[in-house]
């Protein structure tokens, strides 16, 4: 465990070896490994250092599902590598921006500074969402996102064959591109497709022109995601007249 762990610290940590530039601003869009340099600019040279939080980093290593090659000690360290490499973050950056009330709770959980945050709520162009002008010919749930295990799209299938034994002609179309590293996930999605003898009825539709006709191809809109912070996909399928079926 002890040689695992600082390998893994060697690794996390590989960011550090780069030469810290000088900078007027440095701005982390996401907690945990992307704020190094961030916090390295700031102890080398005082750079001013803004964080950005979108999803809730820290909760999300919780949630992620133990890798098959970690000892429970292994992934211990890890976790409390993460959680004080999140404080850390915290307390040096000069200006925090959560994008929901739920960031805000972490945050002010974790230690940092209340006069430090000022919440920018995503928003989107609701130009680009026009309401749909049809229906689905036969009854379909749209999804909309990237192939990620905390998007919990096994669950999202799940769902959709219990749907079928109600109504044999529903359709499950997913949205969305597969990141790099997610490739597996993608093939477990499609094998538990196999096993549930869904081939004809969910479909995995990869990158889209138009996000909104993403979201117009269903009669509504699933959200199936073991975390959040303030997804993108609610409010652009409301913008679009879809109705939402999310986790909470």
């Amino acid at each position: 465990d002890a040689l695992d762990a600082s390998m893994w610290l060697s690794h996390l940590l590989r960011p550090l070896n780069m030469p810290v530039l000088e900078c007027d601003l440095t701005h982390a869009v996401s907690n945990g490994l992307s704020v190094l340099p961030a916090i390295a600019a700031k102890c080398a040279y005082g750079t001013p250092f803004i964080l950005t939080e979108h999803g809730v980093y820290l909760r999300e290593r919780y949630l992620s599902p133990p890798s098959e090659f970690l000892s429970a000690g292994t992934r211990g360290f890890l976790l409390r590598f993460y959680m004080r490499l999140t404080r850390a973050a915290y307390q040096l950056a000069d200006l925090i921006s959560p994008a929901s009330n739920f960031n805000t709770r972490w945050q002010l959980h974790f230690g940092a500074d209340p006069k430090k945050l000022r919440p920018v709520y995503n928003g989107i162009d609701p130009e680009l969402f026009a309401l749909g002008q049809t229906e689905p010919e036969v009854p379909t749930v749209a999804w909309v996102g990237r192939i990620d295990p905390i998007k919990d799209l096994d669950t999202l299938i799940r769902s959709h064959a219990l749907i079928q034994h109600h109504i044999p002609t529903a359709q499950l179309r997913m949205f969305g591109p597969i990141p790099l590293g997610n490739e597996a996930y993608e093939h477990a999605c499609k094998q538990l497709i196999r096993d549930l003898g869904l081939t004809e009825t969910a479909h995995f539709e990869g990158r889209v022109a138009s996000v909104a006709q993403a979201y117009q191809a269903g009669h509504v809109v699933a959200l199936s995601s073991i975390s959040e912070g303030f997804p993108y996909s609610v409010i652009e399928a409301m913008a679009t007249g879809r109705p939402m079926v999310a986790t909470d």
